[in-house]
């Protein structure tokens, strides 16, 4: 399990970042906010919604997660047996 926090403050673009324990942009610790407790991103991010509206993903730390559950759930899978099925 992983612990998940929101910026407290919004970046150059105004936004708020949503990231995971260890990640190398989360910011100090009087300038985030603890969400929770998790294996996952997705409940972090939609409490992360509620605090701060159109709070996003991290592109250094949570972003990874849904890039590999798209491999997981068989996008890259199955292109990747429609390939081989071509040979």
């Amino acid at each position: 399990m992983k612990m998940y926090y929101v910026n407290s403050f919004p970046d150059g673009r105004g936004e708020y970042k949503v990231h995971e324990e260890g990640c190398p942009k989360l910011a100090g610790f009087l300038s985030r906010e603890f969400l929770n407790l998790s294996t996952s991103p997705e409940a972090a991010i939609k409490k992360a919604q509620k605090l701060h509206p159109g709070a996003k993903p991290c592109s250094c730390c949570v972003k990874r997660y849904f890039g590999l559950r798209k491999i997981i759930n068989g996008e890259f899978i199955s292109n990747l047996f429609g390939f081989v099925r071509t040979f």
